[in-house]
């Protein structure tokens, strides 16, 4: 076994009309010279709910990658995560609204 520490990038968004705050966590695998390409992957924590997808290959910086993405694809993706498998009714619309808010910050 051997551990490997990394920094993540972890914030949280205050202030989002009509939402509680949205902790954000990114994990960031970079290109190295064995390793082409980007990879990342981010969880979403609002009000006691947690969303987490994996993106293996973008091709472009995650912020970048994910700013383009369309809510709607990023909300299936991180709804077909094995902890989701409940889904209840208008989580979807409520998920599409906090990564809206986070794509947004994204941004600035």
């Amino acid at each position: 076994m051997k551990r490997i520490d990394k920094p993540l990038e972890c914030y949280t968004l205050i202030g989002v009309p009509a939402l509680d705050p949205i902790t954000v966590i990114v994990d960031r695998i970079l290109p190295t010279p064995e390793r082409d390409h980007w990879s990342a992957s981010i969880t979403l924590v609002c009000y006691g709910r947690a969303w987490n997808a994996y993106f293996g290959s973008m091709g472009n910086p995650f912020e970048l990658f994910f700013v383009r993405a369309s809510a709607d694809y990023l909300a299936d993706k991180m709804m077909t995560a094995p902890l989701n498998k409940k889904k209840e009714p208008g989580e979807k619309a409520y998920l599409m609204r906090i990564i809206v808010a986070v794509q947004e910050s994204m941004m600035t």
